[in-house]
């Protein structure tokens, strides 16, 4: 990085200038760190942490210049640093094996003794100056609590992880105290800087220590961009405070030791570089105060702290550093003293007892709505036991109100049977025969065929915020995800029906952030498929902030209860906008501002007992607030009576109010029955049969109905036996 501690400036006026946000690629590859110091930098900020990381680099500079004193400061043999590895997925996927994951912690654990095999391809110009760090990294064998353990966690959330600060990975995977802790994830928000970033790790003392560590794509950690990937061997050098050997851009520092990565025996190295060069040289000026080189030399594109291809190497000048750190940072010199290797079960000749499994099960067959786990009634699913720790002998699932109710395989198959909250229970033990305690899972089972369509919601009654399924963001904190709004909260607002409408705050949200909205499920079996076509409709209002925005509204399907979905609309930037006014903090202030959108209902959401709909909004460049109202299926319903109009009556107005009345006008004498339903059959309210004279009749519905819940509602005339129908749509 390009900004350095300068010795006669206020520590945190150092800090500031030291972290500068910024991202730098290597091939397909990202390091986040620079981005993710800055948002710390925001938020914390420790005068002590602060004193000890400015000491950390005044010894760090005397330990270069006095080999000595570097000897002296140096224990004899070396620091062994405690670690665990969560492995945290969406539904407990079991796509990285413990295998693969000793393989990825090898990798780092021996490019950090420099007993990588590739050391040899070190160029003979930097040999003399390629070291060991003298820093063994060694899987913890007790967990905080005393138990043994194998140093892997794994732990099943949807959280994503992002580098802008406030990680949720770190919350939904807590740290282990006074251990090195490393989190695989599968994937990592790109943020501002957009692109892929396959890691990110925090410097000691700039943030809390619940974060410290790093964060890396699982598939980065086995290998899947190189049989042997080097991400993790430069991420952990932030942690324990080595900078980048490049100057992120800044220009060829002329003092080594106060400028790029403040280190001398790296080369002065301008900018961050992505391939393998042999002659790659960007400064010129490699000779200078405390430099060991007499003349200007290629750059070090084999140091694992630059971006270059071709890493394999440490130097004595970043051996220096990190010993520095480790003698004036207090919670390193905890991390390895003796009492915590003990307390870790990593100490040398430490005995410690054989671990127990520990029960965890993938649900990828499962829906993750929020924090639930969802499957439909009747749907069978298959979990399988997963668990780690120590290999399982035996194991017993129990399922309430599901066929089976108990089950001994690995993988069992298992249809719940009644709707509402059921429990999964998954006891196992060990090569000790001892069970483990069992790990309980509620699920929620949604009935089928509950919700019929036509529906329609504008949001409009007391507690309709609660309408959806599940309301998520991948932001966090997620405050900005969508809310229901009125005039109150957003003055100015016009709703495209009634006063309330729900909002998506996409300004100031990390870029990438994906906020949802998921129905209930609807039942589509009483649905025509034709004259006219079954459709989704919504109302949509969103304007751009700038010309550079690019927000993204999707509509998917799903017609097993959010196990998958099926993408049915995408428009985004100048194709979801509905005006062409371009202002920060958008509200629609006319129904001009309001565009209704729909999509067919076609294919296998036809005649489906539980169809349900996800509008997920994306924040990209420039975000702006999006609006969502009156959602509706609509359609027309098998077997549907003939219309009240063919026989010149008429149910108005509609939607109800307290003035709506039946008013019909008959020819003769006629017995007359009135029936209010709901869309599933069920009587609201009636009028018993009687006989009515020839003339005109009415009859005051609004004030009888008492104000029923919104939704459609089907009345049926019934004169002389034959039935007449109209919909009645009540807000």
């Amino acid at each position: 990085m390009r900004s350095i501690f300068l010795r006669s400036f206020p520590v945190g006026v150092l800090l500031a200038l030291a972290f500068q946000p910024g991202y730098a690629q290597k091939g397909t590859r990202w390091c986040a760190t620079d981005e993710y110091t800055a948002a710390l930098q925001t938020a914390f900020h420790d005068p002590v942490l602060e004193a000890e990381r400015a000491a950390a680099e005044d010894l760090s500079a005397r330990m270069q210049n006095d080999d000595a004193l570097a000897q002296a400061m140096r224990p004899a043999g070396g620091h062994i640093v405690p670690t665990v590895i969560h492995v945290i997925t969406p539904c407990g996927a079991t796509s990285v094996s413990k295998q693969q994951i000793l393989n990825g912690f090898e990798v780092m654990k021996r490019d950090w003794m420099r007993l990588n095999a590739d050391t040899g391809s070190t160029r003979a110009l930097f040999r003399p100056y390629a070291s060991s760090l003298d820093v063994e990294f060694r899987l913890a064998r007790l967990d905080p609590q005393g138990n043994p353990t194998d140093g892997i966690e794994r732990i099943t959330s949807s959280a994503q992880s992002t580098s802008g600060g406030g990680d949720p990975v770190k919350t939904a995977a807590p740290h282990w105290p006074n251990y090195f802790n490393i989190w695989l994830v599968p994937s990592i928000n790109g943020g501002s800087g957009g692109g892929t970033i396959l890691g990110y790790g925090q410097f000691p003392g700039t943030g809390p220590w619940s974060t410290w560590g790093f964060v890396m794509r699982t598939d980065s950690w086995t290998g899947a961009f190189g049989t042997v990937d080097r991400t993790a061997s430069h991420e952990v050098g932030h942690c324990f405070n080595l900078y980048h050997s490049f100057t992120d851009g800044g220009g060829c520092g002329t003092t080594c030791l106060t400028s790029g990565d403040r280190v001398c025996d790296t080369p002065p190295h301008i900018r961050p570089t992505y391939g393998c060069s042999q002659s790659q040289n960007t400064c010129p000026n490699d000779v200078g105060p405390g430099s060991p080189y007499t003349a200007n030399v290629v750059d070090q594109i084999e140091n694992f702290m630059s971006y270059d291809n071709c890493q394999n190497m440490f130097t004595r000048g970043q051996k220096a550093r990190v010993d520095a750190a480790f003698r004036s940072i207090s919670y390193l010199q905890t991390l390895v003293s003796p009492a915590n290797l003990l307390a870790a079960g990593v100490a040398d000749g430490q005995v410690v007892g054989t671990p127990d499994p520990i029960p965890y099960v993938t649900t990828c067959q499962l829906t993750q709505l929020g924090t639930k786990l969802v499957v439909c009634q009747g749907q069978p699913v298959t979990l399988t036991d997963v668990s780690y720790n120590a290999p399982v002998v035996s194991r017993q699932w129990t399922f309430s109100n599901a066929t089976p109710a108990t089950d001994t395989s690995a993988s069992p198959t298992v249809t719940f049977n009644a709707p509402g909250r059921q429990m999964v229970m998954l006891t196992v033990a060990g090569v000790g025969g001892v069970s483990s305690a069992p790990l309980m899972l509620d699920v929620d089972v949604l009935p089928v065929g509950t919700r019929a369509a036509p529906f329609q919601e504008s949001f409009e009654a007391p507690g309709i915020d609660t309408v959806f399924q599940s309301v998520s963001s991948s932001a966090v904190p997620s405050v900005r995800r969508w809310r229901l709004v009125t005039p109150t909260a957003v003055p100015g607002l016009v709703a495209s029906d009634g006063q309330a409408t729900y909002q998506l705050q996409n300004g100031n949200i990390p870029a990438e952030t994906i906020s949802s909205l998921i129905t209930p499920s609807f039942d589509t079996r009483g649905l025509a498929t034709t004259n006219p076509q079954p459709k989704i409709k919504f109302d949509v209002a969103y304007a751009r902030r700038s010309t550079a925005s690019a927000d993204e509204l999707r509509v998917y399907f799903s017609a097993d209860c959010g196990r998958t979905w099926m993408l049915r609309y995408n428009k985004a930037g100048t194709a979801l906008a509905t005006t062409s006014v371009m202002q920060p903090n958008f509200a629609p202030t006319s129904s001009a501002q309001w565009r209704t959108d729909s999509i067919s209902i076609v294919g296998r959401f036809i005649n489906q007992p539980s169809v349900m709909i996800k509008f997920e909004g994306t924040s990209l460049a420039s975000g702006n607030n999006l609006y969502l109202d009156n959602v509706r299926i609509e359609g027309r319903v098998l077997g549907l009576a003939p219309d009240l109009a063919s026989v010149g009556a008429s149910l108005a107005p509609n939607p109800l109010t307290d003035e709506t009345a039946l008013r019909l006008a008959l020819t003769r004498p006629t017995r007359v029955a009135v029936h209010v339903r709901d869309l599933l059959g069920r009587t609201v309210w009636a009028e018993a049969d009687q006989s009515l004279p020839a003339g005109a009749h009415e009859l005051p519905l609004g004030q009888r109905l008492n104000r029923p819940q919104a939704g459609v509602y089907v009345v049926t005339v019934t004169l002389d036996g034959q039935p007449y129908t109209q919909k009645l749509l009540v807000r």
